[in-house]
């Protein structure tokens, strides 16, 4: 009897290292996230990018010719070189697609899951839920498809040129202020007429209006107050009348 307790304790021991070992290997294999320095740091290029507003750079992140899924439109759009991105960069990379680049974060355990994720692969990188994909290939990681949504009607570029018809009646204009800067207006008058400018329609302390004289016209500009992306784009009208 005494033997069988001898011989017997030596194995539950073994055991139960054993045991403790496999525990401890499985947990920090879990706790381990794959490197990925490639796949990371194209996701932070990006993002970085889109936040800068940096146009040419984000163009150079696209696989050339690509096809890109546009809102509302039943086919996509054919897009033949870098050249060809910068001159429908608005139409693509609407407010709402910038946001959820930048805004895009990957899971992580015992938190929320985020509204736009973030994956990483290797060799691939999954951006805003899924609506940008790049792989690697021999120029590095590169975008292989993209899908838009959101607003096509918002333009991060020059003032958009009004004017004043022949009864000098007021101008009521309609806009979408993006997730960052402004939307702005050239307005051509003759002296000695002057321009007054008002915005109204929109959610209190989010926008605040600019009016400066350029030569004999105007730039009125409608500057965003709120924080960035939150919203993406903010409506609102402006009303411009001619005074003398």
């Amino acid at each position: 009897m005494g033997t069988m307790t001898r011989a017997a304790r030596p194995v539950a021991a073994v055991v139960v290292a054993v045991l403790g070992a496999d525990a401890g290997a499985q947990s920090t294999t879990t706790n381990r996230r794959p490197v990925l320095r490639q796949e990371r740091a194209f996701a932070a290029r990006m993002q970085d990018a889109v936040r800068n507003q940096d146009r040419a750079a984000i163009a150079e992140l696209l696989r050339y010719p690509a096809r890109v899924s546009v809102y509302l439109r039943p086919f996509p759009i054919y897009v033949a070189d870098r050249a060809a991105l910068l001159q429908m960069y608005d139409l693509v990379f609407t407010p709402q697609l910038r946001c959820a680049i930048v805004t895009s974060r990957e899971p992580s355990a015992g938190e929320p899951a985020p509204k736009y994720g973030l994956l990483l692969a290797r060799g691939v990188v999954s951006l805003a839920g899924g609506r940008i994909i790049a792989e690697r290939s021999g120029r590095g990681m590169t975008i292989t498809r993209l899908s838009s949504f959101g607003d096509t009607g918002t333009r991060m570029g020059m003032p958009r040129q009004v004017s004043f018809d022949a009864q000098r009646r007021p101008l009521q204009l309609a806009g979408r202020v993006p997730e960052s800067g402004a939307d702005a207006y050239a307005v051509a008058v003759k002296p000695p007429d002057r321009v007054e400018a008002q915005i109204g329609g929109f959610p209190e302390r989010t926008l605040a209006l600019q009016v400066n004289r350029v030569g004999s016209d105007y730039r009125v500009e409608v500057v965003r107050r709120a924080a960035y992306c939150e919203p993406p784009t903010i409506p609102y009208v402006l009303t411009l009348t001619l005074k003398r």
